[in-house]
């Protein structure tokens, strides 16, 4: 998995128009196949949200495959440029050309990797990825399992072995400010943009 500085360091090396497609897989989880079958009727930027479902020309991995995940905002500005690049009409393929073939992607990815100086890592990996900083923000497993299409949260768990043993004293720091009745940074967001909320509409 790539931590964010290397991710920085990916982006400045990657062409803007592959850096879309790497970009969603780390944002979403997706796999790779998954993200090179999409067609522009499978997001809605408005509902910041895209469906993965099997359809002609994409037979999806399990039944669990199938399901919606949520864009970022980051993510949501990428695609809302890639889509004035190529045609986008709800039946056309979002990746075309080189970026629907799995294999120029795993290709070029490695020499991503290469110019930024980021040691060797797959285009899977970027699945693994996006499961470490999930599970590194906070998020349930359950909603990773969700996320990645997991059968099993067992499945999900392999992903939790990579989470870096630092994050343990931030667990327990979070655990001992909820012993003691204290919100944590989470909550707190929370509540800030509760209040804000209330001033705007107030």
């Amino acid at each position: 998995w790539l931590s964010a500085e290397e991710i920085a360091m990916a982006k400045e090396s990657c062409h803007a128009e592959w850096w879309t497609l790497f970009a969603m897989l780390i944002h979403t989880g997706m796999r790779v196949g998954e993200a090179q079958g999409l067609r522009w009727s499978d997001i809605d930027l408005q509902a910041r949200v895209i469906a993965i479902r099997d359809h002609a020309g994409r037979r999806l991995k399990t039944k669990s495959s199938n399901r919606d995940v949520p864009i970022s905002e980051d993510l949501a500005s990428l695609i809302i440029i890639h889509a004035q690049r190529v045609p986008s009409r709800p039946i056309d393929p979002v990746f075309t050309g080189a970026r629907a073939n799995r294999r120029a992607a795993r290709a070029t990815w490695l020499r991503v990797l290469q110019r930024a100086g980021v040691p060797h890592a797959t285009v899977h990996d970027l699945r693994h990825t996006f499961a470490v900083h999930a599970l590194q923000a906070g998020i349930p497993l359950s909603r990773v399992q969700k996320w990645l299409g997991h059968s099993t949260a067992t499945m999900t768990l392999r992903y939790a072995s990579h989470v870096p043993q630092d994050y343990f004293r931030q667990d327990a720091e979070l655990l001992s400010r909820s012993i003691a009745g204290l919100p944590n940074q989470a909550q707190l967001r929370l509540i800030s943009d509760s209040a804000a909320n209330s001033q705007r509409f107030a």
